[in-house]
């Protein structure tokens, strides 16, 4: 198990991996929490867990992984994100929409260095999934998650 949300915890997990398994070539980053509230009742400490772990994961786990991608000539970046704006999730929303913009300069800075390395962005919108039970969403068509 690993908290994608701490920085120290996504290195030494990448150096077991790299020990017991040799240098990754695919990074899927799909982490998500969700607190369900209105941004006039969400705690600073709630909305601070949520972009760490729905955002600044990304960049940890890109930050520790890409190198030994570069290095192995080869490699595929996979950014899942769920794009949706509903009421009671504008903390989510807001990091979502920064997880989807990281990942369009992160393919722009890999294509200026003419780097062997893939990307792809994965956005299915609304998902029915545990993590939005309760949510009411702006539409009543859904991706049905696993």
């Amino acid at each position: 198990m690993c908290d994608v949300g701490n920085r120290e915890q996504v290195e030494e997990v990448a150096r077991q991996i790299e020990k017991e398994l040799g240098t990754p070539t695919v990074l899927i980053n799909n982490a998500a929490v969700m607190h369900g509230k209105s941004i006039m009742d969400l705690k600073f400490e709630e909305i601070e867990n949520t972009i760490r772990t729905n955002l600044l994961s990304h960049f940890y786990t890109i930050k520790t992984f890409l190198s030994g991608m570069l290095t192995s000539k080869r490699g595929t970046i996979v950014t899942v994100v769920g794009h949706i704006g509903p009421r009671h999730l504008t903390d989510y929303s807001c990091a979502k929409a920064a997880v989807s913009t990281l990942h369009n300069a992160l393919t722009a800075d890999l294509g200026r260095a003419n780097a062997p390395i893939k990307t792809l962005l994965v956005e299915p919108g609304q998902m029915s999934s545990d993590l939005f039970a309760g949510v009411e969403t702006p539409s009543k068509l859904f991706c049905i998650g696993a």
